[in-house]
């Protein structure tokens, strides 16, 4: 149904009223996490884009982490940037939020960010490390041997 009021066109689906070529464009929030270790700051990043997949710059995101609120803005590649310290070991659930305005919609999404403890002894393969490691493995053998005999 289409109704004339002053210069605007009008129409309705009959589930809302909407005024011709303002209706707000929806948006997706993506959310990027990478695993981390113990004592190391998580990077996480919420980007924002519109329904045509433009990225979506200069506004404001909401992050939820281990119960407190952290806020970003998003650059011209529409990605807020949140730096999260002191996280213990486990699994903890991130959700972003955009709470959207006139033009564009609110928008939430969730994921998870994991913190892993820190390992004992980290061995990278190498040419370098692996002299190295042959190495400690020997005194290691020659130690308990030693050891042993005694």
């Amino acid at each position: 149904m289409l109704k004339k009021v002053g210069k605007a066109a009008i129409f309705t689906d009959k589930s809302s009223d909407l005024i011709s070529g303002n209706t707000p464009k929806k948006t997706t929030l993506d959310i990027l996490t990478k695993t981390i270790y113990k004592g190391k700051i998580a990077t996480i990043k919420a980007i924002l884009k519109d329904e045509d997949g433009n990225l979506v710059a200069n506004t404001k995101i909401q992050l939820k982490i281990n119960g407190k609120l952290y806020y970003a803005t998003t650059n011209s590649k529409g990605v807020a940037t949140f730096k999260i310290s002191s996280l213990k070991v486990g699994k903890f659930r991130v959700t972003a939020d955009y709470v959207g305005n006139t033009a564009l919609l609110k928008s939430s999404n969730t994921k998870y960010q994991v913190v892993k403890g820190i390992p004992d002894l980290i061995i990278k393969k190498s040419q370098k490390n692996r002299a190295i490691a042959i190495k400690l493995l020997l005194k290691i053998k020659v130690q308990l041997s030693l050891l042993y005999l005694s």
